[in-house]
Formats: structure tokens, sequence, C-alpha cells
């Protein structure tokens, strides 16, 4: 039942009697608190004062015996929001494993900062970031990523690829980067550092684009494509073996029988005559152009050339020896030969005229007794005969016929 009184009472307990002291009248919310063994008294509830601090859906904390609100850090009974700048704990657990998330797919924190030697742990060691001297190591199962990005950082893998150098990507064996790809270029780390296939693990094509190059040494030998040819530019191309299709490819020191293939390039200047060619027909010695040989049964063949009428007939000495001028039916004068003479060199003239024709001769032609007549005869072959003789062409015989 109630208890009310103004003076001292005394309780009955299991253990004796507690007397009540009514020095101080009761306030509201008193709570009667005990001062000893047998003795009690009405006191305010320990903790601070009765009435909540701070903002309403504050969280309470004990300020100095007196209740105080957590500035930014509120609560409506089923969620906790802190809305200051920082959160200070030392430990942040779950309240059980795999039981709660940090942020959410759609409200997530901004950033993450973690200190020196920091980790990142998954499923309690499975898979593992950690931190040490600015270098990332990662531990656990394949690491997948649809882009990594490392500027400025190295990842050490014993197998794998390395991102040391900005924008080359680097293939890791042993601890060892054995390949480079750049934007331009896929090359072995060090020169002559690894080959491309092996004796028993070959590629099955290499397939080169128009003027592709392929090179030994650095240009010690060098082909390069252009239009359907491959030329060897540097160095030599030796066959050691001598084949025997048609089609095989003719060597230096090798027998092979060669049908149908003329010579055209480059001419031949000079031959030894120490040596023996044999001939479609024969076998016998050259002819040197610079020694002495007598021909037997040989037909020198004469150099000739035909033309018809024109107002000039000019002899070419590299071109033949002999002209003939068929059916002259203009003016005609003969010029000077061209070419490079030599003494005994014979030039024959022949012209032929359908009339009389106005005939004018060079006067490197010396006639021999009488003037060289001064017109053609209609239905006549002029014919000149000369000889050079260093200086002039000395005519031989001079007559129409």
């Amino acid at each position: 039942m109630p208890i009310r009184s103004t003076t001292a009472f005394k309780l009955k307990t299991t253990t004796g009697i507690v007397d009540v002291s009514a020095s101080a009248a009761p306030s509201n919310g008193n709570v009667l608190t005990a001062t000893g063994a047998n003795t009690a008294t009405w006191q305010p509830p320990s903790g601070g004062s009765g009435s909540p601090g701070g903002s309403t859906t504050e969280i309470q904390y004990n300020n100095a015996g007196a209740f105080d609100g957590v500035s930014g850090v509120t609560t409506d009974g089923t969620t906790m929001t802190a809305t200051s700048n920082n959160l200070v704990v030392a430990n942040l657990l779950a309240s059980s494993n795999d039981s709660g998330a940090l942020g959410a797919s759609t409200t997530a924190f901004s950033d993450l900062f973690l200190a020196a030697g920091g980790l990142i742990n998954w499923a309690n060691g499975s898979a593992t970031f950690t931190e040490s001297s600015g270098n990332i190591t990662y531990a656990g199962g394949v690491f997948t990523a649809p882009v990594l990005q490392v500027n400025g950082s190295s990842i050490n893998l014993s197998n794998g690829i390395d991102l040391a150098t900005t924008n080359t990507l680097g293939f890791v064996v042993n601890t060892n980067r054995e390949v480079r790809l750049t934007s331009t270029a896929l090359s072995p780390e060090t020169n002559d550092g690894n080959a491309l296939g092996t004796a028993s693990l070959q590629w099955s094509d290499l397939f080169l684009a128009s003027g592709g190059v392929v090179n030994f040494n650095n240009g010690n030998w060098v082909a390069t494509h252009t239009s359907g040819i491959l030329t060897v530019g540097t160095g030599d191309l030796r066959v050691t073996t001598a084949g025997t299709n048609t089609a095989s490819v003719v060597t230096v020191g090798g027998s092979q029988t060669l049908t149908g293939k003329t010579l055209t390039s480059p001419v031949i200047s000079s031959i030894s005559n120490t040596g023996t060619v044999t001939l479609p027909t024969a076998t016998t010695t050259l002819v040197g152009r610079d020694t002495t040989d007598t021909l037997t049964n040989k037909r020198p063949q004469p150099r000739t050339a035909s033309s018809t009428t024109a107002s000039n007939l000019s002899p070419d000495l590299a071109t033949a020896n002999i002209y003939y001028r068929t059916t002259q039916t203009a003016t005609l004068t003969i010029d000077a030969p061209t070419g490079t003479p030599v003494i005994g060199e014979v030039i024959m003239i022949y012209v032929d005229s359908a009339g009389a024709q106005t005939l004018t001769i060079n006067g490197t032609y010396v006639p021999f007794g009488a003037a060289f007549p001064a017109t053609t005869t209609a239905g006549k072959t002029f014919m000149m005969s000369c000889q050079y003789t260093g200086s002039a062409w000395n005519t031989l015989w001079a007559n129409k016929v």
C-alpha cells in the first residue's frame, strides 16, 4: 500500500528494521535510497537528472552527472544515424559472421583510408590485399578484373602480369619478366632472351603485312617485302643443297641442269682464254676479243640498214656500214657518218631514184677522180664506197648503174 509520512517511520525487512528519515520531504521522481544497513532517505535517482539533455532523438550520455545529447548522433528507436564528420572506434564489428554490410549499393561510403600495413581480408584469409612500403601484395586464388590500371607502382608476381612500366604489359615467369607488350611491339625483355616457339612446340603459320621486314641481328641480314617481291637487301642467301625440282633455286656451287634459259644480264664482258665453253654443237676454244686468233670457215655477217625516201641519209657506224635508200623522190643530202670510226673502216651507200633529184654530199667524203654527181638519175642506182683514213672518208668508187 502507499506510504505517506512527514515524520520518520520504520520498514520491516526479512533481516531487520530500517529507519526512514523524514528530514526532507520527497520530491517528484525521488526514490528511497539506502544510506546504511538500517537507514534510508528519499533522493533523486543516481546518474543525473531525470530530464534528457540535447535535442529530440539525440543519443544521451553522462555529462558530469547530468544527461546530455550527442550532437550529430540520433535514433528513431530502430536506426541510429551519425551525421558528424567522424565515427571513432577501436573495432567496428558485426553482431555475427557475415551478418552486416559496410555501406549499401545506393548509400556508399566516399573513401576508405587504411594505415601503413593495412589489410583487406576476405573469408578469414581466403584472399587478401596487404600494403607494405608502398606496394600492394595479393594472396589467395585467381585475381580477375576487366581493367587493371597501376600508375607508378609494380605488382610483384612470381608468374603472371607485370605493370611496372607505364604503358607496358610485362609477362613474368618464375619472378623474371620475359616478354613485354607495348602499343607498337611485342618483344623479349632482353635481347636474344626468348624464342618464338620451340623444336617440338611450333607455331602453325606466320603472317606479315605488306612491306613486312625480316631482320636478323639488328640489320646484319634483312629481307623486305614489296609488291609480291621479297628482297634480300643486306647479307647473303645461301642454299647448301642444290634442288632437283624444275622450280628449285639455282645455286652457285651446286651441279644443276638449266633448260630453256637465256642469259640477258649481266652481259659477259670478259672470258679467260685458258678455259673452254661447251657450245650447242661443238666444243672449241672461244675467240678472245682482244687476242689474236685465226678463224676458219667463218663468214662475217654484214651490218645493213634500209630506208625509204627522206631528205637526209645519215649513216650511224654503231648501227650499220651498208645503207640502202629505196625509191628516193625528194632532194637528198648525204650527211657525215656519226660514231667512232677506225682507220680502214668502210661505208657503202646505195640510192635508188625514180626521177632526177638534187644530190648534196657532205665534205667529209673525198671524191676519187671526178667530182660527185649533182643529181640522181631516174631509173638508176647511185653507189658510193668510202674508206676512213683517220681524218676523212676517201671514195673508193662512186657511179650510177
